[in-house]
């Protein structure tokens, strides 16, 4: 999937990949870009410890960033594991399991609070990125990280070393898990 995406921005870089509307604004993200911000969340969340073959939790709505965060994790050759946003903290539990998911992202405070909370049950996941900061300004939790930063400390990482970007375009192959997804567990656990 990262190479499609990589694909893609060489082909039509300049064409709308993603539109999203945020507080009543379309934003639009053209595929050069949507690789570029990719290629910056796998940097930083190598830098942040995601490996290869490991979980990474995901909950929260279908936003762009989001789902760049999912491709990036495919792009380390690690894969998400994404949640339905109201997956109370109780079956959160049975997820932590499978993948050993040691980071997570949130979308939001919401998100945020349950995995804080799961993290107190289970030990997982030690680090818990968000998208919305809106309310957690006055966290002062340890673990507790921005996309914002997860992208800056990868655009550092791309521009400090070189050949990471075609690298980490390359390093996914077709026989690694794209996505860890989860049945809905109406008929028992998930």
């Amino acid at each position: 999937l990262v190479a499609a995406l990589a694909h893609n921005a060489r082909e039509a870089s300049s064409r709308i990949a993603y539109r999203e509307r945020a507080f009543g604004i379309w934003q639009e993200w053209r595929w050069g870009d949507a690789l570029d911000d990719v290629l910056a969340l796998a940097a930083g969340f190598e830098a942040f410890g995601l490996r290869a073959d490991e979980a990474l939790i995901v909950v929260g709505d279908n936003r762009a960033r989001i789902y760049f965060s999912m491709l990036a994790a495919m792009a380390l050759r690690a894969f998400p594991a994404p949640l339905f946003p109201d997956t109370p903290v109780e079956e959160m539990q049975l997820y932590a399991r499978l993948g050993a998911p040691r980071l997570a992202l949130a979308e939001d405070q919401e998100q945020v609070d349950k995995l804080i909370e799961l993290r107190a049950r289970t030990g997982r996941p030690q680090t818990i990125f968000y998208e919305d900061p809106r309310g957690l300004a006055a966290y002062e939790i340890e673990g507790l990280a921005s996309l914002d930063d997860v992208m800056a400390r990868g655009r550092k990482r791309l521009a400090d070393v070189p050949g990471l970007r075609e690298e980490l375009i390359g390093r996914a192959g077709p026989d690694d898990i794209a996505a860890l997804l989860y049945s809905s567990g109406t008929t028992g656990a998930p």
